[in-house]
């Protein structure tokens, strides 16, 4: 039944059948004057999905006229011609004159979706086109919304001279809330004719995945991949062999390379080794452990290293402790000798 599966687990979901969820984050977008907006999150949390959904509501929109926008590298001027109607290469003032060029009573808006590499290259330039940009939204002609993971964060909220902190008003995804994952483990299965054998299973995924959207879509891509042709009732079995299955394994293992700093990224793995055993720990049980090893590092490091493994989704703060979002993760990482390999972090450092 693999290719009857509704499920989109490669990409920002498309469809709004497929789409619940984060409503929240929509009212404060679409239900409030025109302005910026910074979604920061790790990947496949759930950025392009709310980007992609904001382009299909304004779709045919007669006072808005809105572009999606992916971007592969630092270069945002072709993405942005070709979005425009424009040639390839048309430099940037004329672009800009044609993102102004818009009828009284109408805007634009600019969805722009892995903006990363961007970021980083507008800090090194000292933000020309961000600051462009900020002229058109002034003026009412044109708005936007960049979506990333740590340039934009670290831009957003950590550099007090940049001045990206004033663009746009910053939003966090994360989590998906209960009853949309629910409601996204069921409804497809649904439209199959496909039901759970006892509703604790759809809790159970619920669980175990910490709510993670693009999980919950592959633990269910993987059981219907493996349903027995007659089979219209997912029990047990199939549950437990689709939250270990490798297309599980698979989307958890991004975290060892957070940052392309080598030392940050290191860092950021020696913390999860030191402390995913404990499940929970506080920012001085970390220091702790990096001071009985006699590690190099300094309270700035840290603490970039503790909100970067926020905002992947990997550890969330309560109060002043943190603890592992997603159970299946640490789960899978136990099943490895995480002494060892925080032995083999420490080593490298020297």
């Amino acid at each position: 039944m693999a290719q009857t599966s509704p499920y989109q687990v490669t990409e920002g979901v498309n469809k709004d059948a497929l789409f619940f969820g984060r409503i929240q984050t929509l009212a404060q977008i679409m239900n409030r004057e025109p302005a910026n907006y910074l979604l920061m999150g790790g990947r496949q949390v759930g950025k392009s999905g709310v980007l992609k959904y904001i382009e299909r509501r304004y779709q045919n929109h007669p006072k808005i006229d809105c572009h999606y926008l992916v971007l592969t590298s630092e270069r945002l001027q072709p993405k942005l011609a070709k979005a425009l109607g424009l040639p390839f290469k048309t430099d940037l003032e004329t672009l800009l004159e044609e993102l102004a060029n818009v009828p009284n009573g109408q805007y634009r808006l600019l969805l722009i979706d892995e903006a990363d590499l961007f970021i980083r290259q507008e800090i090194n330039n000292g933000y020309p086109i961000l600051t462009e940009f900020r002229s058109l939204s002034e003026e009412g002609r044109c708005f936007f919304i960049f979506a990333g993971f740590w340039d934009l964060y670290e831009a957003a909220l950590l550099d007090y001279h940049s001045p990206i902190i004033n663009f746009g008003e910053s939003i966090i995804i994360g989590a998906l809330e209960a009853e949309a994952c629910r409601q996204l483990a069921t409804e497809p299965m649904v439209t199959l004719g496909i039901r759970y054998a006892s509703d604790a299973l759809v809790e159970q995924i619920v669980e175990e995945t910490g709510q993670r959207a693009n999980l919950i879509a592959i633990v269910c891509d993987e059981m219907l991949k493996n349903l027995d042709k007659q089979q219209r009732v997912l029990n047990q079995e199939d549950v437990t062999r689709a939250l270990h299955s490798q297309a599980v394994q698979g989307a958890l293992v991004g975290w060892r390379r957070l940052s392309d700093d080598k030392q940050a990224a290191r860092l950021d793995r020696i913390i999860v080794c030191a402390t995913v055993e404990a499940g929970e720990f506080s920012l001085s049980d970390i220091m702790q452990v990096l001071d009985e090893h006699h590690y190099d590092y300094t309270t700035e490091q840290l603490t970039q290293s503790v909100a970067r493994l926020e905002l992947a989704f990997i550890i969330q703060r309560d109060k002043s402790r943190y603890r592992y979002c997603v159970p299946l993760f640490r789960e899978r990482l136990l099943e490895q000798d995480v002494t060892a390999l925080l032995k083999q972090e420490l080593k490298s450092a020297r």
